[in-house]
């Protein structure tokens, strides 16, 4: 019966309006895999695809002999990177990100967008509905501000009902190294109307069990 009863307080609280809407941050620091292991469904919410986990402080993967992550930058613990092609950790690949729940007010840290001689990396995300609409694109170089080796680089949505991203880096080398972490959004508050027949429903059910049981 707890349970009811927090439905029927959450309702009455947020007057109508939604029972949740804090933002999550998701430092990959607590999923329970080692190095170099494929992150999938460990997250509960969030569903990862070419994804692996790497560890800071010249780390084995994720990043190309080029680059100088080290000591910790430019993130304090775990982050992820996408997944090597045939063992090579330097050709990029694409990170996808689904969310259970449509959300808002994304934001993460990008590790390091470069422009070296010639080649400058390039981070392409795009943010997606549940129809998989593109809602919006953002793009950043090396070379713009906040970019740079050892550099971890703010990127932020501005959209909203959001269900999935897309990460991808590229490079005219063919080849990049890169990072992401502290990825930060808000769920999409629930209406109160579709709430309040949650909570119709659930006491129903818990009234008819009550009723077998008696």
């Amino acid at each position: 019966m707890r349970k009811y009863y927090f439905l029927i307080v959450c309702l009455v609280l947020t007057m109508g309006n939604v029972c949740h809407t804090q933002a999550d941050l998701i430092d990959f620091e607590s999923t329970g895999l080692s190095e170099g292991a494929s992150l999938t469904t460990e997250i509960p919410g969030l569903t990862f695809l070419g994804t692996i986990l790497a560890k800071p402080g010249a780390p084995t993967v994720a990043f190309s002999t080029n680059d100088t992550v080290v000591g910790g930058a430019p993130f304090g613990g775990d982050f992820i990177t996408d997944a090597p092609v045939g063992g090579d950790y330097g050709i990029p690949q694409t990170i996808a990100i689904s969310f259970d729940v449509p959300v808002f007010d994304i934001s993460f840290s990008i590790a390091d967008l470069e422009w070296v001689g010639d080649y400058r990396e390039v981070l392409t995300a795009e943010a997606f509905d549940a129809a998989d609409t593109l809602l919006e694109r953002v793009t950043i170089m090396g070379g713009d501000p906040g970019t740079g080796d050892e550099i971890a680089t703010l990127v932020k949505f501005t959209t909203g009902n959001v269900s999935s991203l897309t990460l991808a880096v590229t490079n005219e080398s063919g080849r990049a190294g890169w990072g992401v972490d502290n990825l930060s959004f808000t769920p999409v508050p629930v209406p109160g109307a579709v709430l309040l027949g949650s909570i119709g429903l659930a006491l129903a059910g818990w009234k008819l069990r009550r009723r077998k049981e008696l």
